[in-house]
């Protein structure tokens, strides 16, 4: 039942943060934080690092740049209820893709 949980809440966020860009405007940007309610966003470790950490789940995205990439990343990775993630593949032709491994 947990993993169905999980599965179900990652293709959420897959799926939310496929239908929303980030926008340069601070006004756009406003409105997206007070929606979302993160209080803290996820840190971006090394692999390293995460020893003696819990592997929860895998999440993926896109974005303009790399920037703005790992922006949602950490979002996703908060809203997975992870406290770390980190990239595990990074693509920057025309666009930025990349894929994390995220932890509690």
């Amino acid at each position: 039942m947990k993993k169905l949980i999980v599965a179900t809440s990652l293709a959420c966020i897959i799926f939310w943060l496929s239908a929303n860009s980030f926008a340069d405007d601070k006004a756009e940007m406003s409105k997206m934080g007070s929606a979302m309610e993160i209080s803290q966003a996820a840190a971006k470790m090394k692999v390293e690092e995460m020893q003696g950490h819990k592997k929860v789940g895998t999440i993926s995205g896109t974005a303009q740049t790399q920037d703005e990439l790992e922006t949602k990343l950490s979002m996703a990775a908060s809203m997975m209820g992870a406290k770390y993630y980190v990239i595990t593949s990074l693509s920057n032709n025309n666009h930025a893709f990349g894929t994390a491994d995220i932890y509690e």
